[in-house]
């Protein structure tokens, strides 16, 4: 029966796929082929929905290099418009944790948060504050690239933009002087 239910994509499809993914991705840490100083590990997948998430993770893993990045995790999900995103990145190496940069970055789109990105860096001679920073001006130009491409999916499939997403809070008015001083008393003439 569950297996019914997982081939109809019905239940248990995307949780079928990562387990996979998973159970693969293990395989090749114990296989002797993989053994490699500088390999790499990749692994990308569309959990749900067809936006173009490919092209962009594909510009955050062509950066891995300049900015020395030895580990990527990226995470995007969007409920109300059926998406999911995960990718991994990966390069193995003797690297010595006390000379590793981490960076945990949630990712925000117009004021909807739209995922998250893990990455991991190799410092060299430089402050690692100063490497970050470079790395999320990065990331920050990557942002609205994000934006672009849930804008045009969303144009493609006819679905409202991405403000409509957002729950905007209703603005509260501030108290002004008069409201918020003590009532007046009337004083005898």
């Amino acid at each position: 029966m569950l297996a019914i239910l997982i081939f109809t994509r019905m239940f248990g499809y995307v949780e079928m796929v990562l387990l996979n993914t998973r159970l693969f991705g293990f395989g090749r840490h114990i296989s002797p082929s993989s053994t490699g100083k500088d390999k790499i590990r990749h692994t990308s997948m569309a959990l749900q929905g067809n936006l173009k998430w490919e092209e962009w993770w594909g510009t955050l893993v062509e950066s891995a290099e300049r900015f020395q990045l030895v580990k990527m995790r990226l995470n995007l999900s969007l409920p109300r418009l059926h998406e999911d995103f995960y990718a991994t990145w990966s390069k193995a190496g003797n690297h010595r944790r006390e000379n590793l940069w981490q960076a945990d970055i949630p990712l925000v789109v117009n004021g909807l948060h739209v995922g998250r990105l893990f990455a991991s860096g190799v410092q060299d001679e430089a402050l690692a504050s100063r490497e970050i920073a470079q790395f999320m001006q990065f990331v920050e130009t990557l942002e609205s690239q994000l934006g672009t491409v849930i804008q045009e999916g969303l144009r493609a499939s006819g679905r409202k933009g991405l403000d409509s997403m957002i729950s905007k809070p209703e603005p509260v008015e501030a108290p002004t002087p008069e409201s918020s001083s003590a009532p007046e008393v009337a004083t005898p003439t």
